[in-house]
């Protein structure tokens, strides 16, 4: 993956007072994080569920991730 985050770890935003929202696919990447999965696992779920190529779906979850990345939620493991 193009991004270099091959596992994260999600951080307590829960600690912070912000929100963020999701859509349904946003909530499965973050669930699926969260449990230790990894973006590769993820990305399979995501071309299972929604039939949408594999690149697309590599692509999406890393974008994803780095973006939890860039607003301090994630860290790398």
């Amino acid at each position: 993956m193009t991004s270099g985050i091959n596992e994260v770890k999600t951080k307590d935003i829960d600690a912070t007072g912000e929100s963020f929202m999701l859509n349904h696919c946003g909530q499965l990447v973050l669930q699926r994080l969260r449990h230790g999965e990894t973006q590769q696992q993820i990305v399979q779920v995501l071309c299972d569920r929604f039939d949408i190529a594999h690149t697309i779906a590599e692509r999406d979850v890393a974008d994803f991730c780095q973006q939890l990345k860039t607003l301090g939620l994630t860290e790398d493991k």
